[in-house]
């Protein structure tokens, strides 16, 4: 149930969902979202950095988030 919680705020975060109507064009419309995306999203459901960390990569291994750029 937490995973579905946190892929629907990414899906709002890239979706641009209460932004104006060219920041909603510009914004990726499906997967993989942006790893900062994911973390940000994260950080907004109230988890720690750790946390947030851990579920974006199980995300990434999943194909629903890009990895990060190191």
């Amino acid at each position: 149930m937490r995973r579905m919680g946190i892929a629907l705020a990414l899906a709002m975060a890239a979706g641009g969902l209460g932004a104006s109507a060219a920041a909603a064009q510009a914004a990726p419309q499906g997967p993989p979202f942006p790893y900062a995306d994911c973390i940000k999203a994260t950080a907004k459901k109230g988890e720690s950095a750790a946390q947030g960390k851990w579920h974006c990569d199980q995300l990434v291994q999943k194909g629903w988030v890009k990895p990060p750029n190191r």
